[in-house]
This record gives structure tokens, sequence and C-alpha cells, in this order.
């Protein structure tokens, strides 16, 4: 069957057998996943998740055009995950409230004192490396990491001192 397996930073367009020992999860590093169901041939893998013709401009991966918000992604041809980069990136620079720290992405969100914050309530102290500017938050929110082809748009711009 024909899958789809991706990872941060790569995809891989396959025929394999998931019953077969070298495949199972407990013999691979669990960084792949596939997102897609098994289907026969790869024609019928790309028409189900349409596929574009042409792959993502920045990462050069294959773009599955199923999502809800593929009238923002497709006319830019990049792919869903570098869709939400291409966002971010605007964001670092709309707002001092977005951190990269080693690679990672977070949002220093305004404290809302309610029950459901970003990492269970800790406090989190960033220091901002282009304005030294000190940002504190207890609704600090995980982006994730960054894939290495972004890492040059999103350089970190802060350092956590305590959280």
């Amino acid at each position: 069957m024909w899958y789809i397996f991706e990872n941060d930073d790569e995809q891989l367009v396959a025929d394999v057998d998931i019953s077969d020992p070298q495949y199972s999860i407990s013999s691979h590093s669990c960084e792949w996943t596939s997102r897609t169901s098994g289907h026969p041939t790869r024609e019928e893998l790309f028409k189900h998740y349409q596929v574009l013709e042409k792959p993502c401009v920045v990462c050069g991966q294959w773009i599955k055009s199923t999502y809800n918000n593929r009238d923002e992604f497709v006319p830019k041809n990049m792919c869903f995950s570098c869709n939400i980069w291409d966002n971010r990136v605007r964001e670092v620079l709309a707002s001092t409230r977005k951190m990269i720290v080693n690679g990672y992405f977070y949002t220093a969100s305004e404290d809302t004192g309610g029950y459901f914050r970003g990492h269970g309530g800790r406090k989190f102290t960033f220091e901002r490396l282009d304005t030294g500017e000190i940002v504190e938050s207890t609704n600090v929110w995980s982006g994730g990491r960054i894939p290495k082809i972004w890492r040059d748009r999103l350089p970190d711009n802060a350092v956590i001192h305590h959280y």
C-alpha cells in the first residue's frame, strides 16, 4: 500500500507493507508518521489527498490540498506546514510576545488569571535579544520546534531566564 510518511523536515511517498516488522513503531524512531491511509497505487493516494502537481516552493514536499484552509496556502504554492511557518514569520515581526528560544516557537500570551493557561500556568521569564526587554507570562503556549528550513527566517529572538 502507498503512504505519505512525514516528520518535521522530510516527506517520503512509499509503497510499504506496514505489517512487515521492519516498519513497526518499536523498531523505528517515532519521529516519522503517516497522516494518510494506505492506497493500492500512488495515483490513488495522490487523488484521495488532492496532491497538487507541483511541490511546495519552500520545502519541496508534496502539497496535500484537503485541508479546510486550502484557499490560503494553495495560491502561494506552499504546503500546510510551510504556510503556518510563513504566517509565524509575520507574527514574530508584529508582536514582542512571540518568542523563539533554541529553535522552538513560543507565544507569551497575556495573563488571563483563568484556569486554562499554557504550560499549566507556570511563570516564564523571557529576555528579548533585540531590545533586552523582559517579558513575563503565566500563559505561555508552545508552537513547536521550528523546521530546519525555516530557522534562518525565524532565528532565536529571546532567552528564557526562568520557568
